[in-house]
């Protein structure tokens, strides 16, 4: 998978979840800072982390009520299960971090 074509699944996988990218692209310096592995995904522009909407705190919530009253009640949120089935069949793995999802292609090798 090309990062371009990652890129693009990424954004479905976004728009479908109600995520916003996080982390894409790292230098080794930068991954080693955040603990990530050697060949981490991110440091060729084929990892992402997205942060849910879900997740949003009761504050946030009450911002964008105040703002769109009724959108955050109208969102169909994704359990684990539906994320990783999405990804998927996207081409994605998905690994459910604790705050936050993590992608990379499917046949990205650990380590």
């Amino acid at each position: 998978m090309t990062p371009d074509n990652f890129d693009a699944r990424v954004a479905v996988y976004c728009a479908i979840v109600a995520g916003s990218e996080t982390s894409g692209r790292r230098t080794l310096i930068r991954n080693v800072l955040v603990g990530g592995v050697m060949f981490s995904p991110h440091r060729f522009r084929l990892g992402r982390d997205v942060e849910l909407d879900q997740g949003l705190t009761n504050d946030e919530r009450r911002i964008v009520e105040e703002r769109y009253p009724g959108l955050t009640s109208s969102v169909h949120w994704l359990n684990d299960a539906e994320r990783t089935e999405m990804a998927r069949r996207l081409g994605l793995r998905l690994i459910v971090e604790h705050d936050h999802d993590h992608l990379q292609p499917l046949d990205w090798e650990a380590g």
